[in-house]
């Protein structure tokens, strides 16, 4: 018994080896593994296609036809950053897969608001933007000046609101036209 404990065996025994060997087969190590970010611009215009027999049963051709056109959607995704991963190559795909689907799933909105048919929201509420904001900074800025700046600042902004609410609502209403037109 003094034998087996005195001397330390510097060896681990064939079966702790073996299992220890099996447990790590097909896994990877990465001191530091680094996904740069990515920048999308998604753009998605629907065209007649002829239905057929073959096409028409699956679900992916039927959504593509009842989906509306895309216009310019951005698309950004985070970088990828881990350090000291031991990972099979399954379970890595895994985990950078959940990074990235989790990104896309927080942009859906930032998709659905490139629909063509609503005409680039974002230029829209910009150009009502810049319209409100001239209404308002104007005039203010006029009256630090004097009466008369205050009425000719009013003009200016009254003005600018007038052409914002004019440019979005013909934008909008041009664009909704045109994805009609190329949907008939």
């Amino acid at each position: 018994m003094a034998a087996m404990y005195g001397k330390p065996n510097r060896r681990a025994p064939r079966d702790i080896e073996k299992m220890v060997h099996t447990a790590n087969s097909g896994r990877i190590h990465f001191e530091r593994l680094l996904l740069h970010p990515i920048r999308l611009s998604l753009t998605f215009t629907q065209i007649w296609m002829e239905a057929n027999d073959a096409t028409e049963d699956l679900p992916i051709f039927q959504f593509i036809r009842r989906m509306a056109s895309i216009a310019n959607a951005p698309l950004t995704f985070t970088s990828f950053v881990v350090s000291h991963v031991f990972e099979s190559p399954q379970s890595l795909f895994r985990i950078i897969s959940a990074h990235y689907s989790s990104q896309l799933t927080n942009q859906i909105f930032g998709i659905l608001g490139s629909l063509a048919i609503l005409g680039a929201p974002a230029d829209f509420l910009g150009n009502i933007g810049t319209g409100v904001r001239d209404f308002f900074y104007e005039p203010i800025n006029g009256i630090i000046h004097g009466p008369a700046q205050f009425i000719e600042g009013l003009e200016v902004g009254t003005q600018s609101l007038a052409r914002g609410l004019v440019v979005g609502v013909v934008r909008g209403a041009a664009n909704v036209a045109g994805v009609v037109n190329s949907n008939l």
